[in-house]
């Protein structure tokens, strides 16, 4: 079983990295952060000096990780990468007929749709790399031009890791939702449209609302993946050695991690329940 996986999560890692669309979503993630990014450094003169830190090292790695999923999750332009390649992933399988070609050499339904979920993960964490390297490389340019150089001893290496790592988990319930979109629908647009949907406008339109309707549903409110990701991503700070910003109303990072891991356990067992129970032949 083991080799199988392996082989199977080879193989599905060789086909994200081989298509085209994988590479276009990344050009267009780039450009989105460069050109946000650049305006950013353009105004900052209208920006105060607690916004204004963030264009130079070491406080921009923490923006770059919010990039990938973090401040707002209508700015977590890699957050919505993931959801369009999973939901890619996924759904052209039955387009193509793919599934039933592994099904029919004997591939067990619990295999390929695990293999699949292992490479969401490494996209996810690919993805938050790569919102790093874009920003430390175009910030690195900004502190050179302002303050006559880049203040790498001020990265602490070790909270960088465990940033992306943070990153990269509260991103999960996101990956899960489209799979479980793909799957039970069997389609590429419907999952991701579906998957935006909540992060664009449900998801934001409560985290506006909700808050100025009580304390109880803003603590409420905290409790949705984007307010976890803010509160799980909150130690960010320590990266460039600032003390995290909280407020009263948001769970404390652990809390915020297990009920990430609760909800990706629970889209990603109805998607395991869902794909066992389909009918394939139909496909």
């Amino acid at each position: 079983m083991t080799g199988t996986f392996s082989r199977m999560f080879r193989i599905e890692l060789q086909k994200a990295l081989g298509r085209r669309f994988p590479w276009i979503g990344v050009a267009v993630l780039v450009a989105l952060m460069s050109f946000f990014y650049v305006v950013f450094f353009l105004f900052r003169g209208n920006i105060p000096a607690s916004g204004t830190r963030f264009l130079y090292w070491p406080d921009s790695l923490i923006y770059g990780l919010g990039y990938a999923s973090g401040y707002a999750s209508w700015t977590s332009y890699g957050t919505y990468l993931l959801i369009a390649l999973v939901g890619v992933s996924v759904g052209q399988e039955y387009g193509w007929r793919t599934l039933q070609l592994w099904l029919g050499h004997g591939v067990s339904r619990r295999t390929v749709l695990a293999a699949k979920m292992l490479l969401s993960l490494g996209l996810a964490v690919g993805i938050v790399v790569l919102c790093v390297l874009v920003v430390a490389a175009i910030s690195g340019v900004f502190s050179l031009v302002v303050h006559g150089g880049v203040a790498f001893a001020s990265v602490n290496p070790g909270q960088l890791v465990a940033g992306v790592a943070r990153t990269a988990f509260s991103m999960l319930p996101y990956a899960a939702l489209t799979f479980l979109l793909a799957v039970a629908t069997r389609s590429t647009l419907v999952a991701i449209g579906g998957a935006i949907a909540f992060v664009a406008v449900l998801e934001t339109a409560l985290l506006q609302i909700l808050p100025h309707l009580g304390a109880v549903l803003d603590r409420i409110v905290q409790f949705l993946p984007a307010g976890l990701s803010s509160a799980l991503n909150a130690p960010n700070a320590a990266i460039a050695g600032s003390t995290a910003l909280t407020t009263g109303s948001q769970p404390t990072p652990v809390e915020a991690a297990i009920v990430i891991a609760i909800y990706a356990a629970i889209l990603s067992g109805l998607t395991f329940i869902v794909f066992e129970r389909q009918d394939l032949t139909q496909a």
